[in-house]
């Protein structure tokens, strides 16, 4: 933000689709970002990860940082930019974050500001109470990291192309031409974590999309290949804490938490 007759502290977007969501390429922005979803799920790749975001949460862009964001079908959601010199995370990589009532109010609010809102008004009084807010929001742990290396890589790419795809940890190494034990060291010097569980995040996360989408649990275990839609629900409560359903249910209502 330049420092002139233009310049605001804070400035508000909304970006509403009925139906066929979007898809913006990597960019960057000299601001920092918080991009909160009020309904639908929304996907950030940044830093080497992926961040789904589903309602009641929001991702903090730090300044400068190269993104992309997607989203399929409906989806309604609020860009706040914020000068990097009053940046409230100072210091802080690219995150998930909890939207407080508050916080989601007055990201409202200052989406209705006009462009040239008056810096003696109103408007600029709200800027520290948005600021506080944004610095308060609690991490939440929707990020599903992404390795560096080619090789691993171009496995995650794989399964995330075909999420009902059954293969082993044994198979892939195979058809990496690597052992098991290799295989693994190199996942957990990567991503931190295993084959396993790295899928499992990613299945959360791809649940998460379709839920918003309006489709069923039967089917989205059928597409994530699980037996059954039980064995489905105990691995998303095993991840999440809840069942899908009553997961997504209490993040689309407009109420409180």
């Amino acid at each position: 933000m330049n420092a002139d007759a233009t310049w605001r502290p804070l400035l508000a977007v909304c970006v509403d689709s009925m139906t066929d969501g979007f898809d913006l390429d990597e960019h960057r922005h000299p601001e920092c970002a918080l991009i909160y979803t009020a309904k639908g799920v929304l996907n950030c790749e940044a830093d080497g990860q992926i961040w789904t975001i589903p309602p009641k949460c929001a991702i903090w862009i730090p300044s400068n940082v190269p993104h992309r964001c997607w989203a399929v079908g409906r989806i309604e959601s609020y860009a706040l930019f914020v000068d990097p010199k009053l940046d409230p995370r100072p210091g802080e990589s690219c995150c998930a974050v909890k939207v407080s009532p508050l916080l989601r109010e007055l990201l409202f609010r200052v989406a209705a500001f006009p462009a040239l809102y008056p810096m003696d008004g109103a408007e600029a009084r709200l800027t520290p109470v948005v600021l506080d807010e944004i610095g308060a929001a609690r991490r939440e742990h929707l990020r599903l990291p992404l390795p560096a290396d080619p090789e691993l890589r171009r496995l995650t790419d794989l399964i995330m192309s075909d999420p009902s795809h059954k293969a082993s940890v044994a198979q892939w190494a195979a058809q990496m031409s690597m052992t098991e034990r290799t295989l693994a060291r190199k996942l957990n010097r990567e991503i931190g974590m295993s084959l396993g569980q790295w899928r499992r995040q990613f299945h959360v996360a791809r649940a998460m999309q379709w839920m918003a989408d309006g489709r069923s649990i039967k089917s989205i275990a059928f597409d994530l290949g699980y037996e059954s839609t039980s064995s489905f629900v105990t691995m998303f409560r095993k991840m999440v804490g809840t069942s899908p359903a009553r997961y997504f249910s209490g993040r689309e209502g407009e109420g409180g938490d």
